[in-house]
């Protein structure tokens, strides 16, 4: 199946590892996927992405009309996993985290896929047509 890929340019150059990984507790927010590059974690969703730098700025992009309850697809494993303990309560620390490559949501809307992927020290998003699949239904609202 041929795919049309269109990419916005939503690319975060920071210094740093970026990886993917998946949101087991870690963060409080609704996102099934965590993105990390440099000094910002991207919670990855098929319906919005939120971008938190650690100096306090936020960030909301939603794709209006997409689906929540997009099946998510993970890319390649990356090397090393995350271990976070924070607090007293061992029950809330969180071990073994790995980290992916991409992160992709299909069917977000009807024929578009939403592709989250590593590239170099950035992360970007790409939507994925497939053949005879209406661009116009993909709207993005930021502030």
């Amino acid at each position: 199946m041929k795919f049309i890929s269109l990419f916005f340019c939503a690319a975060w150059a920071l210094a740093g590892a970026t990886y993917f990984e998946p949101n087991r507790g870690q963060s409080a927010s609704p996102a099934p996927y965590l993105g990390h590059v440099g000094n910002a974690v991207i919670a990855a969703a098929p319906n919005f992405m939120a971008i938190a730098a650690k100096d306090g700025h936020a960030d909301v992009i939603r794709f209006e009309g997409a689906s929540a309850d997009a099946d998510a697809v993970t890319g390649p494993r990356l090397q090393g996993v995350s271990h976070y303990v924070r607090g007293s309560d061992p029950s809330r620390w969180v071990w073994d985290v790995p980290r992916l490559a991409s992160v992709s949501y299909r069917g977000v809307y009807r024929g578009v896929d939403l592709m989250y992927r590593t590239s170099g020290e950035s992360l970007e998003f790409d939507f994925q047509l497939q053949p005879f699949s209406d661009p116009s239904r993909i709207r993005l609202l930021a502030p």
